[in-house]
């Protein structure tokens, strides 16, 4: 139905100079009724993107945009940091060939396998890419390692008494024994961050033992309930970062800290978000 509403609203000016109120008011209603902006449909690619049934609404600032290849025993990541998710979302959608190339997207079908990870800040991103993406990671460090192929992941063992992180392998049946943290750092560089963290975590709650070298890390405080031990259980634990900037020093050695306690949390909280891709895939 053609509607002019140019029309609609002389004939109701018209009306308002009469002396029938009745009939004004009736046109006023009628106007209001046509009137009402009527959501216009979404074009194909906002509706492919956006619906509910595809992928939720995507953020507008940066992150990861991935997808996951698994076989058999192992699983590769595949993707890209990106200043702007949704645009890059829009982009993939449109048929921007680079980006698709990265991603190894070939058919519209592969649309359904993508992903994206919120960091809030691209260098983030960067570091969990490197990290993570472009291996064959084993899907069971239990059956496809041994003692002289430790594999790649961090092991937390934890209770009452404190911590213990194995940067190396444990033992077999180590799923059965400690949680599986994920290959979230490299072990030279996490060794030696830690030891340059241990004042920071003294500065925060009581220790008892403070260890780390390249094959472990094993933290006992005096109370484990304590709410600074807490807050550093939970970062390993589930990718939290309870910190801000002005908990450190304000120099090049508090800096270092913030930043590898923020990238540990946030490489642990994708490797959890990995993790429950990879069950849904089962």
């Amino acid at each position: 139905m053609d509607l002019d509403f140019d029309q609609l609203a002389k004939e109701t000016f018209e009306l308002s100079k009469s002396s029938d109120k009745k009939l004004v008011d009736e046109e006023r209603e009628r106007f209001n009724f046509w009137a009402v902006d009527e959501p216009e449909d979404p074009t194909p690619l906002e509706e492919d993107i956006f619906a509910t049934d595809s992928m939720p609404l995507a953020p507008q600032g940066p992150g990861l945009v991935y997808r996951i290849e698994k076989g058999a025993s192992t699983f590769c990541v595949r993707g890209f940091a990106t200043e702007n998710i949704e645009q890059t979302l829009l982009d993939i959608e449109s048929g921007e060939v680079l980006t698709r190339e990265k991603l190894r997207i070939k058919d519209e079908l592969d649309y359904d396998t993508l992903n994206f990870f919120e960091t809030g800040e691209l260098a983030l991103a960067q570091v969990i890419m490197d990290q993570l993406f472009n291996r064959r990671i084993p899907l069971d460090e239990d059956i496809l390692c041994n003692l002289s192929d430790p594999g790649f992941s961090w092991w937390l063992s934890s209770d009452e008494n404190g911590l213990e992180i194995f940067f190396k392998s444990h033992g077999l049946n180590r799923m059965d024994r400690f949680l599986r943290l994920g290959p979230i750092g490299d072990n030279a560089i996490a060794c030696l961050r830690l030891n340059q963290v241990a004042d920071f975590l003294r500065s925060q709650f009581a220790v008892n033992e403070f260890s780390c070298d390249d094959k472990s890390f094993k933290l006992l405080p005096v109370n484990s309930k304590n709410l600074g031990y807490q807050n550093f259980l939970e970062l390993l634990v589930d990718g939290s970062f309870p910190y801000c900037i002005e908990n450190f020093t304000n120099d090049n050695h508090g800096r270092t800290i913030y930043f590898f306690l923020k990238e540990l949390a946030f490489l642990r909280a994708f490797w959890i978000n990995l993790e429950e891709i990879l069950e849904d895939l089962d």
